[in-house]
């Protein structure tokens, strides 16, 4: 089964293994860190709130990206800041992204050919786990927005950083995701960790925006 971070990891892969613009974005990064935060909190490795970001079991997981992430928040002998957390850990973004597509290829999720990563997946759905399979995450986001039903936790978290971390952009137009915005906001984020994560990258995000706007233009 894939975890939240890769599944927006593959948000941003195109049908052409070719990666979207919004991948180079400093919200994606963010996303990617919250996914991530949030996956670990899942799995009750951490316990977080916006004041502090607390390692509750040391053992490594076995997904090597939230391996490495586990390790760096357990460095400061003394708990640190959610937006610390998710400014902190962009400094390892590409080692982190690197693992995740590591992953994802041998998952057979994903293969690398020429520089691209290209779909395994003709039938859209990943690979068969725990007997079940499950559809694309795109797949499954459409179906959510342009139904009625509320969604599982999982999906409703996915919705919530793809849209935090532009990657609504991908797949939808500006004016679809404007026609869809109430409907985005009704089902993102459903789950607490999940919408404090969401919180705090609105509020570092505000804080990059006030601070290239107070940087004096060059001479």
């Amino acid at each position: 089964m894939l975890s939240l971070h890769q599944e927006l990891l593959l948000l941003a892969i195109n049908d052409q293994g070719d990666i979207e613009f919004t991948a180079g974005t400093s919200t994606f990064r963010l996303a990617f860190v919250g996914a991530c935060i949030v996956t670990l909190t899942q799995s009750n490795h951490l316990e977080c709130d916006l004041d502090e970001v607390r390692v509750i079991n040391h053992s490594a997981p076995l997904d090597p990206t939230l391996a490495l992430v586990l390790a760096k928040i357990s460095e400061p002998s003394t708990p640190q800041r959610l937006r610390y957390w998710l400014s902190e850990l962009q400094e390892d973004f590409q080692e982190l992204i690197k693992l995740a597509l590591q992953s994802l290829c041998e998952q057979g999720v994903l293969t690398m050919e020429e520089s691209r990563f290209l779909w395994m997946l003709s039938s859209r759905k990943y690979p068969i786990a725990d007997g079940k399979e499950k559809k694309e995450a795109k797949l499954r986001i459409l179906a959510v927005l342009l139904g009625e039903d509320i969604p599982g936790a999982e999906d409703s978290v996915l919705i919530g950083l793809a849209r935090v971390g532009g990657l609504l952009e991908a797949f939808l137009t500006t004016s679809e995701i404007a026609s869809l915005e109430t409907r985005i906001e009704q089902v993102s984020n459903l789950d607490l960790t999940a919408g404090l994560v969401e919180k705090a990258i609105q509020e570092e995000q505000e804080a990059i925006a006030r601070a290239m706007l107070a940087s004096p233009y060059p001479v």
